[in-house]
């Protein structure tokens, strides 16, 4: 299983290359196309409907959770009860979301609309319930296939719906469709996964079939124990990650969303791809669990600790040092303070994703209550220190409001509470998850800062190459200071398999 995991980690690399490629070509020629004042209208539908993602009240995190333990159990009939039950409730959700959206089009109201947006603001509200109702059952068929550990066609459908979103775009600002175009293109995207999904789960795992038809089963209580602490801790993610739009969008206006919103979805991939890499060991820790296999989680847990943080660290630290030329060359002169706002999250979110493995281990393990807590507590730091900041110091304010709390909560907080809920010793997963990582920043981030003593490029191809020169020090060091011999071994091995393929 542990090759199993290698393949899939590198496979949720290749999606979010191509994903982060997609976005990184094209949201210059959105946002110019469009303006900032368009890209920000969009930005404040995206936080504003992200909050209907709450509405799954943890659901889709109990639906990898159980498909996982009940593939070794072969309890299918349970399952499929219990996914009949959460596709019900999925039903009712998309049906009121899609009504209240349908009114929202109907009998705009002044206040929906943020200023400077444009007058067909209100049909984008209505486009935007349609792409929140289908994303729901997306998700929900994902999460199936991705519970079987299934990735690789997962991010195979990830893949196509990024094509589809990519070509609606370029077709539609062609056309002139400015801020529709985007909306379009992430409606299409949601419908071509959802499908995807469904068709490849229902060819590959007949015996999956959701009981639509009601039906009582004494594990939709344990299930719905388990998804109400997902579902707090949602709320507060959402918090934390939809609110600085929304804020800005209150005290500001949407050209200074759009400078926040460039920083904010760069820190968004990096999430991303700490995220990505972090899914494989979700199942393979509920399934452990489930085998009362505690000695094998505890390994597994530090294990993704180090690769995690890893990856983390090194994106982190080369975005850090380069963050203001490759803002100007990226998007332009005029988003320079989008890299001031950068350099203030990454530090935070370095610490954030580092834990990324310990939010999936406790959620795997079901020990998650008290990280509800722990993030809802982060979050209305959050939202309070942004509000009282956002005046005063500007979008500056709201980075440094979301910094803050994340460092706190993350850096002291979070960590003693997954190593005392897992059983790990604070020295052991200092010693043997993050200990690598730190020394291999350390030495690189040195190694880098002379290298931009006598190499200071400014066109972009060129700070993209200086972005690649800088990781190749990390790569080799933390061949050696993160990597376990048997991790090699089985780098090497799958390499001999490229090559030969």
């Amino acid at each position: 299983m542990s090759t199993s995991i290698h393949r899939s980690v590198i496979l949720n690399w290749v999606g979010l290359a191509f994903r982060m490629g997609a976005s990184f070509v094209l949201l210059p020629y959105i946002v110019a196309r469009i303006g900032e004042n368009g890209y920000g209208s969009y930005l404040v539908l995206v936080a504003a409907f992200g909050y209907s993602e709450i509405l799954d009240f943890g659901l889709s995190a109990a639906i990898v959770r159980y498909v996982a333990r009940m593939a070794a159990t072969g309890e299918h009939e349970r399952l499929n009860r219990i996914l009949g039950a959460i596709f019900r409730f999925y039903f009712l959700l998309a049906a009121l979301i899609v009504a209240a959206a349908t009114l929202a089009w109907l009998f705009p109201q002044p206040w929906m609309r943020p200023q400077g947006a444009e007058p067909r603001f209100p049909f984008y509200i209505f486009l935007f319930g349609l792409l929140s109702a289908s994303t729901f059952f997306q998700v929900g068929w994902k999460w199936i296939l991705r519970g079987r550990e299934r990735y690789d066609l997962s991010n195979v459908i990830d893949l196509a719906g990024l094509v589809v979103r990519v070509a609606t775009i370029l077709g539609l600002l062609h056309a002139g469709a400015g801020v529709l175009a985007v909306v379009m293109a992430d409606l299409l995207e949601s419908l071509v996964c959802w499908v995807g999904h469904w068709l490849v789960t229902r060819r590959l795992f007949p015996e999956i079939r959701p009981q639509w038809r009601h039906t009582q089963d004494e594990g939709l209580g344990e299930v719905r124990r388990y998804s109400v602490w997902v579902f707090f801790n949602q709320i507060s993610d959402q918090v934390r990650f939809r609110t600085d739009s929304l804020v800005i969008a209150w005290a500001r206006n949407t050209s200074d969303i759009a400078l926040f919103g460039v920083a904010a979805r760069l820190q968004s991939y990096l999430l991303q791809a700490t995220n990505l890499m972090s899914v494989p060991f979700r199942s393979r820790l509920s399934y452990l669990d489930g085998a009362g296999d505690w000695d094998g989680v505890r390994a597994l847990y530090l294990r993704g600790v180090r690769l995690v943080s890893f990856t983390g660290f090194a994106l982190a630290g080369a975005l850090f040092l380069h963050a203001d030329p490759f803002m100007r060359a990226w998007m332009g002169p005029s988003f320079a303070s989008s890299a001031r706002i950068l350099r203030i999250l990454l530090p935070a979110l370095a610490v954030e994703m580092s834990q990324i493995v310990s939010v999936v281990a406790l959620y795997a393990t079901g020990r998650h209550a008290m990280l509800a807590w722990l993030t809802l507590g982060e979050a209305l730091t959050k939202l309070g220190l942004s509000l009282v900041l956002v005046r005063p110091l500007g979008i500056e304010g709201v980075a440094l409001a979301t910094a803050i709390p994340m460092l706190l909560n993350k850096g002291l907080l979070l960590s003693s509470y997954a190593c005392r809920s897992l059983g790990v010793g604070v020295g052991r997963w200092l010693r043997e998850g993050l200990s690598g990582p730190l020394l291999t920043l350390a030495i690189s981030m040195l190694l880098d800062l002379g290298i931009d003593r006598v190499w200071r490029p400014v066109a972009l191809p060129a700070v993209m190459l200086q972005l690649v020169v800088d990781l190749i020090p990390f790569a080799l060091l933390g061949w050696w200071l993160v990597l376990r011999e048997e991790d090699r071994i089985r780098a090497r091995a799958m390499l001999g398999r490229l090559r030969r393929r």
